[in-house]
This record gives structure tokens, sequence and C-alpha cells, in this order.
């Protein structure tokens, strides 16, 4: 376009990139900060469940020899799959069926304890609530790992904004032809860094910050050694 063009059109050039850039940003800005919340929230998610499997464990000890065994061997089985086969699915949006079956046999275990005194009667008065934390929380992060937070159909908005506001930046006719590629490349880089930011928190469980089953393995390491 011809520079003489350009200059003619700066003051509605501007105007159009003042109300496309804010509108984009303050879209962006709420989706990385929503983003972020799913982020933290299937981090907690894992804590949780992770908490809850050690209480179980720890729970068990006062039960009954044969459900006392039963139980802490399924809650060191299911985290040993938790952590050695479910989690590297996990980046591929998987699960694990051997977890899954574990997982509902720590339900059976624990719903079909028959209490022989008092004092068993209290423990799976405590177990049973326990249990249903553990099984919210899983399912909460196998529908996180699934289906992830941004829509393919906020991908589209996402990209066509940027797009929209680089091609923008093209409309003014600088005095100097260098200053214009900088204010490009800086343009470019703001919105490139905020869109990796969304693809990095859109799926805790994969990339370079995914989450790791850091709660599980202390289970494991620390909690899960008491013998039965």
């Amino acid at each position: 376009v011809d520079a003489a063009a350009l200059d003619e059109q700066q003051g509605s050039s501007q105007a159009v990139l003042g109300l496309v850039g804010t509108l984009f940003s303050v879209l962006i800005g709420f989706m990385v900060v929503a983003s972020l919340d799913n982020y933290h929230d299937a981090r907690q998610h894992v804590q949780m469940e992770a908490n809850a499997l050690g209480n179980i464990y720890r729970l068990a000890h006062g039960l009954s020899d044969v459900d006392r065994v039963r139980i802490r061997q399924l809650c060191r089985d299911y985290c040993n799959a938790v952590i050695d086969e479910e989690w590297p699915l996990m980046e591929r949006k998987q699960t694990s069926q051997k977890a899954w079956h574990l997982y509902s046999e720590i339900w059976d275990a624990s719903v079909s304890v028959t209490p022989h005194n008092e004092r068993e009667t209290s423990i799976l008065q405590a177990i049973l609530p326990v249990c249903t934390t553990y099984g919210e929380n899983r399912r909460s992060r196998i529908v996180q790992c699934e289906t992830g937070f941004l829509p393919g159909a906020l991908w589209l908005v996402i990209i066509l904004g940027a797009l929209m506001t680089v091609a923008i930046t093209y409309s003014f006719s600088p005095k100097w032809l260098g200053y214009q590629r900088v204010i490009i490349v800086l343009v470019s880089t703001s919105l490139g860094l905020n869109i990796c930011l969304l693809a990095v928190f859109n799926s805790p469980f994969e990339g370079q910050l995914k989450l790791q089953p850091d709660m599980f393995i202390l289970d494991r390491d620390v909690i899960f050694q008491d013998s039965d």
C-alpha cells in the first residue's frame, strides 16, 4: 500500500488498533487467569486424592486382620499403578484400566467391612467419607486430563484475534521502517507468550509444566512402608 494512503488513514488505524487490542487483551487476560485457576484446581485434586488414599491406609490399621491386609495392599497397588502406569498415559489423555479396577476394589473392600466391635464401627464410619473424597478427586482428575479447559472454538477465537491484532499494526506508515518492524515483533511476541501460557495451563498433565505425582510418591515411600 502506498505510504501516502497509509498516512491518510493513520487516525483510523490507531482507533481500530486501540479498540481491537483492548478487547482482545481483556479476553485473553481472563482466559489466562481462568486457565491458571484450572491448573491449580487440578493440582489440588491430585493432592486431595493422594491424601485420602493415605488416610484410608492409616485408618485400615484398626480393622480386623483380613480387612486390614486387603485394604492396605489395595492402596499400595493403586498407588503404584497411578505412578508407574497411569501418569505416563495421562500425557496422551488416557487412563489406566488397572488403576480403575483397583479403585473399584478399594471401594468394594471398604464398604464390605463387617465391624466386630465398637472400635471397628467407628473406624468404618471414618473410612467411608474418606473413600468418597478419594473417589471424587480421582474422577475430577481424570475429567481434567481428558477434556482440558479450552474447547476448540475458543482456540479459534484466540488465533483469529491474534492475527487481526498483528495485521492492524501493518496499517501504520512510520518514517523509519525499522520502528514498525520492532512494534510488530513486540506485539507478536506478547500475544505469543500469552497463547503459550494458555496452552501450558490448558493441559495440566502435559508439557514442560505438567503436574507430577509427588503426593502419591510420598504415600508410597513413607506412609505405605508401615507393616500390616
